[in-house]
């Protein structure tokens, strides 16, 4: 069961700022959420979490996330995530789940729904310059055991770069609270999208029965498809 809370609370925290539209202004970058009815889009994301396997040694988590966009009115999209299965090596520890979403061009959540804000936090709402920050409170909670844990993320905007070929806007990330660390995300400025993702984490689980536990977790994301 650790295991499963362990890899939920990670890859839903990183999958923050995933379509981020990156428009160029007289005073900065203008990040909006671009929507395109119909538009779907693949990501692996991977992770090695020390301390879970046998004689404290690492073990490795993988899983598939694909990003639907059911419908958009009025600037508002109905956005539908699919997270997993979820692979401890070759065996599957968790199934699929599935969750809908509403959002304005600001990645904020327009009506209550649940697992909203573990997907997308709320983007400036400024143009913003390189070295600018913002920060956002992310909310989640894992369904492998009830448990509610809350991520409170840093993000600095560094400016763009081209990384594999590609023109990318570089974006540094740091967490506090009960996940701990740091990292660096990739947005393609060609649309906006998340390229790739990396994070460095001490994850604190606590499960309503029995010890608190830390683990350092590496977690990688990156666009597959679409």
């Amino acid at each position: 069961m650790k295991h499963t809370t362990v890899a939920l609370v990670l890859f839903t925290g990183i999958m923050g700022n995933a379509h981020a539209q990156i428009i160029k202004k007289s005073n900065g970058y203008l990040f909006r959420m671009k929507f395109t009815k119909g538009a779907i889009v693949h990501y692996q994301a991977d992770s090695v979490a020390g301390g879970l396997g046998a004689n404290g040694q690492g073990i490795k988590f993988g899983l598939p996330i694909v990003w639907k966009v059911l419908d958009v009115k009025s600037g508002i999209a109905t956005v539908e995530a699919t997270i997993g299965p979820v692979l401890l090596g070759e065996q599957q520890v968790m199934k699929a789940s599935v969750t809908k979403v509403q959002l304005n061009s600001q990645g904020k959540p327009v009506a209550p729904s649940t697992g909203a804000q573990q997907l997308t936090p709320v983007l400036p709402a400024a143009p913003i310059k390189p070295g600018a920050t913002w920060t956002a409170s992310l909310p989640m909670t894992s369904p492998a055991g009830g448990m509610k844990k809350t991520i409170n993320a840093t993000y600095k905007f560094t400016g763009i770069k081209s990384v594999e070929g590609k023109q990318v806007a570089v974006i540094n990330v740091s967490t506090t609270g009960e996940s701990k660390g740091s990292g660096v995300i990739y947005l393609l400025v060609s649309d906006g999208s998340l390229y790739q993702s990396t994070l460095n984490m001490d994850v604190t689980v606590s499960p309503q029965a029995g010890t608190t536990s830390t683990y350092k977790i590496t977690a990688k994301v990156k666009r597959v498809k679409g």
